[in-house]
C-alpha cells in the first residue's frame, strides 16, 4: 500500500482545522491533512492564520503554473520535508519579514526550476536569524542582478539598516556579513577607510551569484 502523505509528517490532524481548510480548493486532499495537523500543533490563531494564508497562496500558484501537478507534488518527500521545516520555523519567530521569507521559500520550492536547490536554500533560511535576513535584504534588495562590490561596503549596509530604524554597531554588521559569506551569499574583501571622516573602516563586500539566487528564492521565487 502506498504510504499516505499524513503518515509522512509528525503532526496530529486537527478535525476543526481540516474542516476550515477544506473550503480552499487546493487543500481538499492530502495537503489539507498536512496543514490541518500543522494548525493543530500551532495551538493559537496567529499560526493558524499564517498557514491558511499559505494554503491560499498555493491555490493561486496552481492557477499561475497549470503545468504543475500540485496535488501530486504536495505528497512528495521533498515538499513535506520543506513544509515541516517552514512550519516549525514560523512557530519559533514573531518577525513578520522572516515569516514572509519562509512562506515564499516554500512556494518557490514548488516551481520545478527551483526544486534542485529548494531544500538546501530552505534549510539555510531556517538557520538564519532575523538580523541575517535584514542584512541580506539591505545588500540585495536594490542591487544589480550581477556580482559586484558594494560601494561603501559594510558602512553602506549599516546606513541602510539605520534608515530602517535598525541601529547596530559596525563590528556587529561585519560579523553578520562574515556569517553570510560562510554560506556563499557574500564575498568579503579588505577593510577600507571610510570617506565619512569619522574614523570607521568599512569592510568591502561583494554580491555573489549564489547570494542573488538565494535572495530571489526567498523574496520572489
Amino acid at each position: 500500500m502506498k504510504e499516505s502523505a499524513a503518515d509522512k509528517v509528525d503532526f496530529v490532524t486537527g478535525v476543526a482545522a481540516q474542516a476550515a481548510l477544506s473550503a480552499i480548493p487546493v487543500v481538499g486532499g492530502p495537503l489539507s491533512v498536512i496543514l490541518a495537523g500543522s494548525i493543530e500543533a500551532a495551538g493559537h490563531k496567529r499560526n493558524a492564520r499564517i498557514l491558511r494564508e499559505l494554503s491560499e497562496e498555493l491555490a493561486r500558484l496552481r492557477d499561475h503554473l497549470p503545468s504543475i501537478d500540485l496535488d501530486e507534488f504536495v505528497q512528495s518527500e521533498q515538499f513535506i520535508a520543506n513544509l515541516t521545516m517552514v512550519v516549525r520555523a514560523i512557530q519559533e519567530t514573531s518577525n513578520e519579514e522572516l515569516i514572509a521569507s519562509l512562506k515564499q521559500a516554500l512556494l518557490s520550492g514548488v516551481n520545478p526550476q527551483n526544486r534542485d536547490y529548494a531544500e538546501v536554500y530552505t534549510k539555510s533560511l531556517v538557520r538564519m536569524s532575523n538580523m541575517q535576513t535584514e542584512v541580506l535584504s539591505a545588500i540585495y534588495k536594490d542591487a544589480d542582478r550581477r556580482p559586484h562590490w558594494i560601494e561603501g561596503g559594510t558602512l553602506a549596509v549599516r546606513n541602510k539598516l539605520s534608515a530602517r530604524g535598525i541601529q547596530r554597531p559596525l563590528g556587529f554588521i561585519e560579523q553578520i556579513c562574515g556569517q553570510l559569506a560562510s554560506e556563499g551569499y557574500l564575498q568579503l574583501g579588505e577593510p577600507e577607510k571610510s570617506d565619512e571622516g569619522n574614523g570607521d573602516s568599512a569592510l568591502d563586500i561583494k554580491c555573489t551569484v549564489s547570494g542573488m539566487k538565494f535572495y530571489e528564492f526567498i523574496t520572489s521565487g
